[in-house]
């Protein structure tokens, strides 16, 4: 599992070389793979139905008819400040002055909250307004276009997209949201938000953590991206949190997993722990740090959006997500005077005429569901908006993918 990279060739113009065999074997595979999931999805939600029917059968003696949920995910509010300098480069300053000011918010109890027909998990603001993701009357169903039709600027490639208003939870526009699929690097999106909501205090970016050979093994044998940090050399936690999300590095997951609960398995715990309390764990599960897929690591990618959302509701998070560079003072043989870390979404796509501005944002790849981006938007009119793809053919190809989204739906 890597995270994508760039050519500067053809694809600096926005296309692939051999993108129309690429498109014709890509197509076939997704169809296959999205009724298998449709299919799963029916299974899941059948037999979720019967163990609710058979239970209440059990303690009242009666029969009843159960209607599955629908899925929807609670979110939280953009923080009100989005700290971050001009040039979009990261600052060790401002970051733990944001840390020192930041408190971790209580965990949410769950337990006796009444899921009603929409699904929802009940969440609500630190106002208490609840809010969620939801479909309405308005919502639009991202049409598929074929090849004859790429040049159009509202051709969306990914098999999977959704573009939702981050203001008012509504789903502006979908294609096969609800699915299930392997997120990739995009789970480091709630690796990042769940190292930084155990920080003890702001002084704790400054604690330091020795990478070990356990987690160069775990980057070697997966074939992960890595941000460079060598076996041996001491990295402090601030170092950790943008070598996770600017170069998607899972030698600074792994090693914030460590650093935050002693083991990859522990640290799985605390992201699933997480997950229950935005409200996404019926659809959304993880068992790694990093996205290396698996059975035990799927969500939607409306799962993914609600993970974005409380980042982005995080100061420190939202920082590190809307950095575009940051100066590490830790050295490797290839950058003797620090690694310069990039998030080379943020700085492919701000050029593009999106209509407003990127903000943040998380890539991901793996072979099961090709190349995905998460990225949050704010539009000329000052509107919020999370859009979430999955399965492009390339890694410009996911950025353009976003691109038309913004265009064509945002207002």
């Amino acid at each position: 599992m890597d995270d994508f990279y760039f050519d500067d060739d053809l694809e600096e113009l926005g296309v692939d070389p051999v993108w129309r065999e690429r498109e014709e074997t890509a197509r076939n595979a997704r169809e296959k793979r999205r009724a298998e999931a449709r299919r799963r999805r029916k299974r899941q939600m059948r037999m979720r139905a019967g163990i609710a029917a058979a239970a209440i059968a059990a303690v009242t003696g009666t029969i009843l008819i159960v209607r599955p949920a629908l899925g929807a995910g609670a979110f939280l509010p953009l923080a009100a400040k989005q700290a971050t300098e001009a040039d979009g480069a990261a600052s060790t300053e401002e970051t733990a002055e944001i840390a020192a000011q930041q408190e971790t918010p209580a965990a949410s109890d769950a337990a006796g909250t009444e899921e009603s027909d929409a699904g929802t998990a009940g969440q609500t603001t630190a106002t208490g307004k609840p809010l969620v993701f939801q479909k309405t009357a308005d919502t639009i169903t991202i049409p598929t276009m074929d090849d004859s039709q790429a040049s159009d600027p509202s051709y969306v490639n990914s098999t999977y997209a959704v573009l939702i208003n981050a203001d008012t939870g509504e789903i502006v526009a979908g294609r096969d949201e609800g699915d299930v699929i392997s997120p990739a690097s995009m789970t480091k999106i709630l690796t990042l938000l769940v190292a930084v909501e155990h920080l003890k205090s702001g002084e704790s970016l400054k604690d330091t953590f020795t990478m070990t050979q356990e987690i160069s093994d775990y980057t070697y044998q997966t074939g992960c991206s890595v941000a460079g940090f060598e076996l041996g050399s001491t990295v402090t936690v601030e170092e950790m949190l943008y070598g996770t999300i600017l170069p998607s590095g899972a030698d600074a997951a792994c090693a914030l997993a460590y650093y935050t609960s002693g083991s990859i398995e522990n640290f799985a715990g605390l992201m699933n722990q997480k997950a229950q309390e935005l409200g996404i764990a019926d659809t959304a599960h993880f068992d790694n740090p990093v996205g290396v897929s698996s059975e035990r690591n799927k969500c939607s990618i409306t799962d993914i959006a609600v993970i974005l959302q409380a980042a982005m509701s995080n100061e420190l998070c939202a920082k590190v997500l809307s950095a575009r560079t940051f100066q590490c003072r830790v050295t490797n043989e290839s950058n003797p005077d620090g690694i310069l870390l990039s998030n080379w979404f943020l700085r492919r796509i701000e050029d593009k005429d999106t209509g407003g501005t990127v903000v943040g944002a998380k890539t991901g790849f793996v072979n099961e569901s090709g190349s995905c981006a998460a990225s949050y938007f704010t539009s000329a009119t000052g509107t919020n908006y999370i859009c979430v793809t999955a399965q492009a053919y390339s890694s410009w190809r996911a950025i353009y993918d976003h691109v038309a989204i913004y265009k064509t739906y945002a207002k």
